[in-house]
């Protein structure tokens, strides 16, 4: 992942044929990744994969390439071979490998993949796979390969939201189990090892129907693929005290209850401190443990949503005492499982918020069992009220606790909720990890992600300078440059200028490159698929489709700029801003984000997210100082209403398009 150099031209070493040789006492996950290995090195016209063995001397035998594979197998070949680096606990360390090339004495060449653990071994593996996409042939690797890595973070975890309400692939509660695989094996190509998942068990109440267990059923699934075939922990998290079990939302199937219709209406939101509302909210609790017993990890948010007027910390805090014993008796792992603590607004009566986190801080190290890890979200590019606050991750480092405590970076991989378009924000990660450098033991970092393949590079660049701080020295086309080899690896030089298009202002090339990714995609000229493009979903031209759009959007937009600065015809104008309408609108009807809360009132609410969210406010605030310096403003605001029109919309959203623009009809 991290090889910003990109693939070595040196001679290589053809791995078709080849012997994989692996101790089987090695993790689940460390198979998986020599079974994907050996499927990739089987495919097309050779189908050679390598011969997988379990017994060293066997391998040693072998005329072909020796593939080594783990821990307990470098180990014993470095007996033989002085060229074989010793791996222990401490080098590399934790999900550290190494993967090197030797040639023996007896001139039979050797790759080694191992790491100082199983999850390292299984990165080792998958660079090994990513390294054969980039090469040549596609079936080599370089005779001189030499690679040692280890991580900066211990954990590097990303949050897939599910509570928002637009269309399929990009919106996570759209997702089906095999998409949530999919997911997960991109995340876990990327060096993640922790995804946080919201998955509306408060939007269940006891008794639970066969529908609503059935979707449990298919989280446990996606958990145990995440166990058995990735290595990445799985957290759950939810609202502390919302409960959704009126009968207007119980008639409704799972993936159509809208939380945001709900979770205020009569008494969802129960108060913990009286006798009637905490059953019910610990027989929620004992039902989600039960039906996802396989959860790593389980938590809340102290708020937004959740929280009960006048309700004190000591509320909050044994909420979790209870928790520590329903894990207990319910999770496969017993004591083992973790609980988290999610600090975000505060729970408790005091004032200003950070006495409430100390409080509830003090009040879990104090009360609750170990294993407890808290989620600290202060940002450094948060509102101005909230800096006023003593940070939360120096609050853990008050309570020595900073090794059990990872940042969660929001908004800075992807906005939320937020119209999905495809950002970079590599100078706000910069400045989120600039910020955390004086808390150097915390454990981890984690970012949200609301629209997961719209936003790739963000992720890619957030969780890559999370395991490789020189990440942060490489310019942004080398980054964007070592994602696309993931993906595209034939196409490197398109997608990283149509993804560098996306946050400049040159129209005439932005709709020059997304003409030429039309031209790949009707001639069917992607190429070799990456590590990351075998799993992209719905299918790996996925991201070409999306950037096509996108991209005439943000040249449309930037053309409407373009006009009025240079004072062109006002007709020339008004066309150019309904043509970047109409292109927003196309966009739109795609992924289907307006109205992310799911009804009438609330899409109102945030339909300026939509017309003027994340990059496109530029054309909205061009127009309107454009528009109120014309005398005949009425006439062309009666042809850019006509465009709106033709957008297809009902009435209601034309109008409050329009109000948006301050276009009168």
């Amino acid at each position: 992942m991290m090889c910003l150099s990109g693939y070595a031209n040196a001679a290589e070493i053809s791995l078709c044929p080849s012997a994989a040789i692996i101790d089987p006492c090695e993790a689940s996950y460390v198979h998986y990744a020599v079974h994907e290995l050996r499927q990739q090195l089987g495919s097309g016209v050779t189908l050679d994969a390598p011969v997988l063995l379990y017994d060293f001397n066997d391998a040693m035998r072998e005329s072909k390439p020796i593939i080594v594979i783990g821990r307990s197998m470098a180990s014993r070949l470095a007996r033989e071979c002085n060229s074989i680096p010793q791996i222990s606990d401490s080098a590399p360390g934790d999900d550290g490998f190494i993967l090197k090339t030797v040639q023996l004495a007896n001139g039979k060449q050797v790759i080694v993949a191992a790491g100082s653990d199983s999850r390292g071994t299984a990165y080792a593996v998958r660079q090994l796979r990513q390294l054969l996409c980039e090469s040549v042939s596609g079936k080599g690797i370089s005779a001189s390969l030499s690679m040692y890595e280890k991580p900066r973070f211990k954990t590097r975890g990303l949050y897939l939201h599910q509570h928002w309400r637009y269309n399929y692939p990009y919106a996570t509660w759209s997702w089906s189990v095999e998409d949530w695989k999919r997911a997960l094996d991109i995340a876990a190509c990327m060096r993640v090892n922790l995804v946080l998942m919201w998955i509306h068990m408060d939007m269940m109440a006891e008794p639970l129907t066969i529908p609503e267990k059935d979707y449990l059923a298919d989280i446990r699934q996606v958990i145990d693929y995440a166990h058995r075939k990735l290595g990445i922990e799985i957290w759950l998290v939810e609202s502390p005290n919302v409960i959704i079990d009126s009968p207007s939302a119980r008639r409704l199937p799972v993936e159509y209850r809208n939380y945001y219709a709900y979770h205020h209406v009569g008494d969802a939101q129960k108060n913990p401190g009286d006798i009637n509302d905490i059953a019910i909210i610990n027989a929620n609790r004992e039902a989600l443990f039960q039906n996802i017993p396989n959860m790593d990890g389980f938590g809340l948010i102290d708020s937004d949503p959740g929280g009960y007027p006048g309700s004190p910390a000591s509320d909050f805090v044994d909420m979790y005492v209870k928790m520590r014993q329903q894990l207990n008796h319910c999770n496969e792992k017993k004591t083992d499982a973790k609980l988290i603590y999610w600090m975000y607004n505060g729970w408790g009566n005091e004032t200003p918020a950070d006495k409430n986190w100390r409080t509830v801080v003090n009040g879990l190290i104090k009360n609750v069992d170990q294993p407890l890890e808290l989620l600290v979200c202060y940002n450094p590019t948060m509102a101005e009220h909230a800096q006023k606050l003593i940070p939360q991750p120096a609050i853990a480092k008050e309570s020595n606790y900073l090794d059990k405590t990872i940042f969660f970076s929001y908004q800075i991989v992807d906005g939320e909720p937020g119209f999905p378009l495809t950002t970079i924000n590599f100078s706000g990660i910069d400045t989120t990890y600039d910020w955390i450098a004086e808390y150097e033991n915390l454990k981890g970092v984690m970012a949200n992600v609301q629209t997961y393949i719209v936003q790739l590079p963000n992720i890619y660049y957030f969780v890559g300078c999370g395991w490789n701080p020189n990440m942060r020295k490489a310019d942004e086309p080398a980054v964007l440059n070592s994602l696309v080899k993931m993906i595209y690896p034939q196409q490197a030089d398109i997608l990283v200028r149509a993804w560098t298009l996306m946050h400049q202002s040159d129209a005439n090339a932005a709709e020059a490159a997304a003409a030429e990714i039309d031209s790949i995609l009707e001639q069917r000229q992607i190429g070799r698929i990456g590590l990351i493009g075998r799993y992209i979903f719905p299918d790996s031209s996925q991201i070409f489709k999306d950037l096509s759009v996108m991209l005439r959007l943000c040249a449309r937009g930037n053309r409407v700029e373009q006009l009025i600065v240079a004072k062109a015809d006002k007709y020339m104008i008004t066309q150019a801003m309904a043509d970047y309408l109409l292109q927003v609108m196309k966009w739109q009807k795609i992924n289907g984000y307006f109205g992310c809360y799911n009804d009438e009132e609330s899409t109102k609410r945030v339909w300026n997210r939509f017309i003027s969210g994340d990059g496109n406010y530029r054309p909205k605030e061009a127009w309107q100082l454009f528009i109120k310096e014309q005398p005949d403003e009425d006439k062309l605001n009666a042809i850019l209403f006509k465009a709106i029109a033709a957008g297809g919309y009902a009435d209601w959203i034309q109008k409050d398009i329009a109000a948006e623009l301050l276009i009168e009809k």
